[in-house]
């Protein structure tokens, strides 16, 4: 693939995934020398990457969205890690609330980027940073931001996950904020239909939904996962 595929498709790439095994190797060639490349990654990353994952970095990299699709413990959160570092900017990552201290751990493990874990302020410990605190750090440091926040929560942290400005978006168990009813009509005195977004007073799967639609239409983002 020629070098004009940086973070786009170009026309020699195949728009859909290939089954022809030259291109197959194709991707997972330049998908591991992407990973080499990356100067945040740990040296020992690039030789443990299975074929499929470098093939996922790769089908990132060329395009704006990618959706990663593995079985239980074939490493998908890694992949997307690397796919998230084709792109120069902040990540984000909305996970289950189980899933953020492994999102921490392996990101800190393949790389050498200090993430952070956004905790309520209710269950915040002495000396734990908040999220200005982190992004002051990050700025002073010149380095670059790795916000992970509970999915449960991510209605109450959309003003948070603004301040980030991420380039890529990561949704874990992307089908937990699936929900055909985001929206409501609501009637004028004439009969006239118009739409709002859905709100509950509890956490339900429609608020999430709603709130990772508005993030998912953040203009900073370039990447979404």
């Amino acid at each position: 693939a020629p070098a004009d595929t940086e973070h786009h498709v170009s026309a020699s790439f195949p728009l859909s995934w290939p089954q022809a095994q030259n291109q197959l190797d194709m991707m997972e060639a330049h998908g591991r020398d992407c990973v080499k490349a990356m100067p945040e990654v740990r040296s020992f990353v690039p030789k443990m990457l299975a074929s499929y994952q470098a093939r996922g970095v790769w089908w990132s990299k060329t395009r704006p969205s990618a959706k990663l699709v593995y079985p239980c413990g074939a490493g998908k959160t890694l992949t997307a890690i690397l796919s998230a570092l084709t792109r120069p900017g902040p990540v984000v990552v909305i996970a289950p609330a189980k899933a953020r201290r492994v999102w921490w751990d392996q990101v800190q493990e393949y790389t050498h980027i200090k993430p952070l874990r956004v905790i309520p302020k209710g269950q915040m410990r002495r000396g734990d940073q908040t999220l200005e605190e982190y992004l002051d750090e990050c700025r002073k440091t010149q380095s670059r931001p790795f916000v992970i926040f509970g999915a449960q929560s991510l209605p109450d942290y959309l003003d948070e996950v603004r301040k980030v400005r991420p380039e890529v978006l990561i949704f874990d168990e992307l089908h937990t904020f699936g929900q055909s009813k985001r929206w409501k009509p609501v009637f004028d005195s004439e009969g006239n239909i118009d739409f709002e977004r859905r709100r509950t007073a509890t956490d339900t799967r429609e608020t999430r939904a709603v709130a990772a639609m508005d993030v998912s239409r953040l203009p900073s983002l370039s990447l979404r996962i």
